[in-house]
């Protein structure tokens, strides 16, 4: 049986940027927002003190330490679903970040839209590819 909310974190450099994405996911019924972080020692700061369904994860605020920040997080909480936010970063990196142990991809021009449902997806234990990609194999 699945909690009747998901919990989620959020990982954004810049604070402004951060509340909103906080303010967004809060928006949506089903979902419960435990932090919202501008670094990833932070990040991993209320992993260990709140029970996490999914973070969303600026790629661009993690910048080059992506790589470990996301085998951090699987350390860390092993059941906390990864959705990562990306703003062009090319596939080589993403295929290095999922086989780390994130569970998906939204890009940053999708978020207004897709937002809620990828976030979801993720929670549940699921992989989530978007709709374009998948159909451009």
């Amino acid at each position: 049986m699945s909690p009747p909310f998901l919990s989620a974190a959020v990982l954004h450099q810049d604070p402004a940027q951060c509340d909103a994405l906080c303010d967004a996911v809060a928006d949506d019924a089903g979902f419960r927002v435990v932090g919202g972080t501008a670094d990833a020692a932070s990040t991993l700061e209320v992993l260990a003190t709140a029970t996490v369904h999914v973070l969303l994860l600026d790629v661009a605020s993690a910048g080059d330490e992506a790589p470990e920040f996301i085998s951090a997080v699987r350390a860390a909480s092993p059941r906390t679903g990864i959705l990562l936010l990306v703003h062009g970063q090319g596939a080589p990196l993403l295929e290095e970040l999922m086989a780390r142990g994130a569970g998906g991809w939204l890009d940053a021009t999708r978020a207004g839209t897709d937002l809620a449902g990828a976030l979801r997806t993720i929670g549940m234990g699921r992989r989530y590819v978007p709709a374009a990609t998948a159909s451009a194999g």
